[in-house]
């Protein structure tokens, strides 16, 4: 019974982000941004996609932006940042993001079988934890 659960809850999250990437993509589309061209500075609609891009490349390059404090505008220096340098540079190249999570390997049937079985003939056999307990000295 828990494994089928286990299955329909797996199946849900797997339904749930495709349709979240399905979104993430339609969005990114979107003619919304207001983006100065390099060219002409001249502002022009672009997509979402092309804004988050040129700020990824602001971010890894860095920039200087001016701000009003008080009555005065100063200048505030961003350095470049290794990290978004590093994730462009390896998007450029084609290579596949690392995945933060190690190699989560699920148990089957077989593996969780096999462990009842040991554990039972162990503590028939006398050496399970609860053949010690039960044990006379």
């Amino acid at each position: 019974m828990t494994e089928k659960k286990e299955h329909s809850e797996h199946g849900a999250k797997v339904k749930a982000g495709k349709l979240l990437s399905q979104f993430l993509r339609e969005i990114s589309q979107e003619l919304t941004e207001v983006i100065k061209d390099p060219e002409t500075g001249d502002d022009r609609m672009g997509t979402k996609a092309e804004a988050l891009v040129r700020n990824m490349w602001k971010m890894a390059l860095g920039y200087t932006e001016q701000r009003v404090v008080g009555k005065d505008l100063k200048d505030f220096k961003y350095p470049p940042d290794k990290n978004m340098m590093g994730r462009i540079f390896d998007r450029i190249e084609g290579k596949v993001p690392m995945t933060t999570a190690i190699d989560k390997q699920k148990v089957t049937a077989a593996n969780r079988l096999e462990k009842e079985n040991t554990k039972r003939l162990n503590d028939i056999g006398g050496f399970g934890a609860t053949a010690d307990a039960n044990r006379e000295v």
